[in-house]
């Protein structure tokens, strides 16, 4: 069973990203076109926004609770990234609630580029105290015992770890 979902700056509706990156006109350059297959209707299909949309309205119509069969979300953005927009997340997070899901948290890092999210898991950084703090409030483990390491295992200096 998956108990949470984190989400880090994420083109979660990928077409939607596309005309983002059109209008800033580096679309040529992005790697999405040719994973897409230079086809708008693949860019459509492989979105991950629009996909759990999809699936998400096929529950509702029988009336099932979302939140049974999906974990807690939590989508983190920095403030400062110009690859994806922090839009991005507040769209994504609304179009959750919209389906159903109540347990959708967003966060949002001050002074933080698209890249700085998953690299604080790395080094250290603002994003990971906040992520932690979330992930605790849904653990069964108590909080002084979660810690995040780095890919070497140092704990990272920012961890309220008792």
């Amino acid at each position: 069973d998956i108990d949470a979902f984190v989400g880090l700056s994420g083109p979660y509706d990928i077409s939607h990203h596309f005309d983002y990156e059109a209008a800033r006109g580096v679309e040529e350059l992005s790697p999405m076109k040719a994973a897409n297959e230079y086809s708008r209707e693949r860019f459509e299909w492989n979105s991950p926004a629009r996909r759990l949309k999809q699936f998400l309205r096929s529950f509702q119509e029988d009336s099932i609770p979302m939140d049974n069969y999906f974990p807690s979300c939590v989508l983190v953005h920095g403030i400062e990234d110009d690859t994806v927009p922090f839009t991005s997340t507040a769209e994504t997070a609304q179009t959750l609630r919209m389906c159903g899901l109540s347990e959708v948290d967003e966060i949002y890092v001050p002074a933080t580029a698209h890249q700085d999210t998953a690299v604080h898991f790395m080094t250290g950084g603002p994003t990971v105290p906040s992520v932690m703090e979330w992930l605790s409030r849904r653990s069964k483990v108590p909080p002084k015992k979660m810690r995040s390491t780095t890919p070497t295992g140092a704990v990272l200096a920012n961890d309220n770890v008792a």
